[in-house]
């Protein structure tokens, strides 16, 4: 599945002209280096968004067939964002 198609099918982004236009801006990252939007990703891959100071991490699961609710992106998505960058966002808040 395209790596801006599964940000936007996993609810990152509300849009998926959003999640393209973070990956165009290089923010959007497998194995730290930056991908393109059509950048297929595949099962056990860690994605990793940058969303202003912080750094969200996603491990890939399995894919949607398109986007869905709120309560069962944890069968797709396992969030694996490090403390310190969650704290980073607490302190932003």
């Amino acid at each position: 599945m395209r790596v801006d198609k599964y940000l936007w099918a996993i609810r990152v982004f509300k849009t998926r002209s959003m999640a393209s236009h973070h990956c165009r801006e290089g923010k959007v990252f497998v194995d730290d280096k930056s991908v393109k939007p059509a950048r297929e990703i595949k099962e056990g891959e860690v994605v990793e968004v940058r969303k202003g100071a912080v750094r969200f991490r996603y491990e890939v699961l399995s894919f949607p067939r398109s986007r869905v609710g709120a309560a069962l992106v944890p069968d797709h998505a396992r969030d694996v964002t490090t403390p310190e960058e969650l704290e980073k966002l607490e302190m932003i808040r």
